[in-house]
């Protein structure tokens, strides 16, 4: 703006020193006439006049057309920035957005997992408490021996103490487990008879137990998982289902 104030000041005042300049011309051969320009574009044809004023006049739109494109350059110039910072923060808020997201992810996800290693416990105690009932019932299998078969019996677990905590058991149960499998396997072998076993519903509720433990891996903590192979589950839950099908159940 300030170009085209000083560039129509420059033209106005350029226009009025040159009217106000004198200039003669002769009217005859013997008298000459003196006069400003002004006076002398006053006096002459009205074709001339037009023609003075229209070129005053497009010299003052010629300057404020460039003046209006500059003009026009700076606002998308300045449009261009703002749309600029616009998109910076519309960045800087899908950042912030996605920031937030992955914070309610994974508190949601830890949530998932406290429940979920919550039922793990659950299902822990229910799985000590099982094997506790199934340690009471005893396998009777017949040796055959030259004198006669030898009658013998062992449990699927050792019982173990309630007062232990949940983790200890269940390293019980592992060892247990291994070792009584290991051992049915052995005699197996030697072509035993089973005398006497258990109902298959006193395994039931036992490898559902462990089978849905087993279910849970995805949905708990690391920390859980690192706590049931430390407890040896899956030697456990693997021992159960080789232990029910050497007895014939399915």
């Amino acid at each position: 703006m300030l170009i085209g104030y000083f560039s129509t000041t420059l033209v106005i005042g350029s226009f009025v020193w040159f009217s106000r300049a004198e200039i003669c011309r002769d009217v005859s051969n013997s008298n000459v006439e003196c006069g400003t320009r002004w006076e002398l574009l006053l006096s002459a044809p009205f074709n001339e006049i037009g023609d003075t004023l229209a070129g005053f006049a497009g010299a003052l739109a010629f300057i404020w057309l460039i003046v209006t494109v500059l003009i026009q350059g700076l606002e998308l110039a300045a449009q261009r920035e703002e749309l600029r910072a616009t998109r910076l923060e519309a960045a800087k808020t899908a950042k912030a957005l996605d920031a937030q997201v992955e914070i309610l992810m994974n508190e949601q996800r830890q949530r998932l997992q406290a429940q979920t290693d919550q039922r793990v416990q659950e299902w822990m105690r229910c799985i000590v408490f099982e094997s506790n009932q199934v340690g009471l019932k005893s396998i009777e299998y017949v040796l055959p021996e030259p004198r006669g078969g030898i009658v013998q019996s062992l449990t699927m677990f050792k019982r173990t103490a309630e007062d232990d905590a949940i983790t200890s058991r269940m390293m019980q149960l592992a060892v247990s487990s291994s070792g009584n499998f290991a051992t049915l396997q052995h005699v197996e072998k030697r072509g035993m008879r089973i005398k006497n076993k258990p109902a298959a519903e006193e395994y039931a509720f036992l490898r559902e137990a462990l089978g849905a433990v087993a279910r849970l891996d995805e949905k708990m903590s690391e920390v859980q998982k690192l706590e049931l192979r430390r407890m040896r589950f899956e030697d456990t839950r693997a021992n159960v289902e080789h232990f029910v099908k050497l007895l014939g159940y399915s």
